[in-house]
């Protein structure tokens, strides 16, 4: 070879907040402004991915139902080979990255490789939506806790790892984000 070594580039896990595009972070913005790869998920408001340049490669990599979607080995590599290219890389992730996302898997995959990642949290829809409705998941008098759990699994799965009889037992508000297939047997 040359002997010439290319800088690695970074991996971005940016939240693209829960679909409304005035909600994505100021930072979250600016990465993709400059991103020279932005990978990222059927969540993902289509209109955030204009911010990033012309030039950008876009690789929709979302899940959607009825669908198989992009295994989750298969997203790390990318994430990877395009950062071993010298690339910004913007991996955009509806709501948080690391609210029941697989974010962390993500970030675990790019340090194992050796990859520099950063994290840029979103705004979560277990908060914000029932905010822009008008909705608080707090309020001083009624309620000051509030828990957010993944109604993806019935109650009484044998792969869900959700209390249900504790949260049952909550006197605070209950979120459950990933739910409406199985709202009936939550309920």
């Amino acid at each position: 070879g040359s002997g010439v070594a290319l800088a690695m580039g970074t991996v971005y896990l940016v939240g693209a907040g829960p679909g409304d595009p005035g909600l994505l972070t100021l930072r979250g913005a600016r990465l993709l402004r400059r991103a020279d790869v932005v990978v990222y998920d059927a969540l993902v408001n289509p209109r955030l991915l204009d911010l990033a340049p012309a030039g950008a490669m876009r690789i929709d990599v979302g899940k959607r139902a009825g669908a198989r979607g992009t295994p989750q080995d298969a997203i790390d590599a990318i994430l990877i080979d395009a950062a071993r290219c010298a690339r910004t890389v913007v991996r955009l992730k509806g709501g948080d990255p690391f609210v029941f996302g697989r974010g962390m898997e993500e970030l675990e995959a790019c340090v194992a490789a050796g990859v520099p990642v950063g994290v840029v949290p979103g705004v979560t829809s277990a908060i914000s939506v029932p905010a822009l409705a008008g909705i608080p998941v707090t309020h001083r008098g009624l309620t000051h806790e509030f828990v957010v759990v993944s109604g993806h699994l019935p109650p009484g799965h044998p792969q869900s790892l959700v209390d249900w009889p504790a949260i049952a037992r909550l006197r605070g508000t209950v979120v459950v984000l990933m739910g409406v297939d199985t709202a009936p047997a939550i309920a």
